[in-house]
């Protein structure tokens, strides 16, 4: 694990450091898993919505009926 931290040590960002400036931490979730992504959900959302008005307004413009 050593030689690994030395090949590529873990970044700094200047956000995590003006955070620490300020007495905040900031917890990063771990990439590649979507269900710990907030905004994952949001999008899940929003594409059901759009894919409801799109579905509900081609029937209305195209005369079919349920």
């Amino acid at each position: 694990m050593e030689i690994l931290d030395k090949l590529a040590p873990a970044p700094t960002y200047a956000l995590d450091e003006l955070a620490t400036e300020q007495g905040h931490e900031i917890i990063r979730t771990p990439p590649y898993h979507p269900e710990l992504q907030p905004i994952e959900t949001c999008w899940a959302v929003v594409k059901n919505q759009i894919l409801f008005v799109v579905i509900n307004n081609g029937r209305h413009n195209i005369g079919i009926s349920r």
